[in-house]
């Protein structure tokens, strides 16, 4: 169960910290578009603009990252909560902070 937890985490911060940034920073570059980090540093696009073919592939991508991010994220949620009402193993109650 821990190996599967730790292996969950690190997909989380790979798509997270990774794949998702990586794969947006590609769609705004090859549709040509600069990426504005933080309002603050603007990002040239240094891949060559493409077509609309491709520009829609590397946005399928992106998208389905997401969602993939957002389903890893909800799966964690609700696994935590499996533990804390059906195992009742106290795994729920070491993760909050303590008074």
């Amino acid at each position: 169960m821990k190996r599967a937890a730790a292996a969950g985490h690190l997909a989380i911060y790979a798509l997270a910290l990774a794949a998702l940034p990586m794969s947006g920073w590609a769609l705004s570059s090859v549709a040509g578009k600069p990426v504005m980090m933080l309002g603050l540093v603007e990002i040239p696009p240094y891949l060559p603009q493409q077509s609309k073919d491709i520009v829609e592939t590397v946005r399928a991508i992106h998208t389905l990252l997401s969602w993939l991010c957002g389903a890893k994220v909800l799966g964690h949620i609700l696994l935590a909560f499996k533990h804390h009402v059906i195992d009742k193993d106290g795994v729920l109650a070491g993760m909050l902070p303590k008074p």
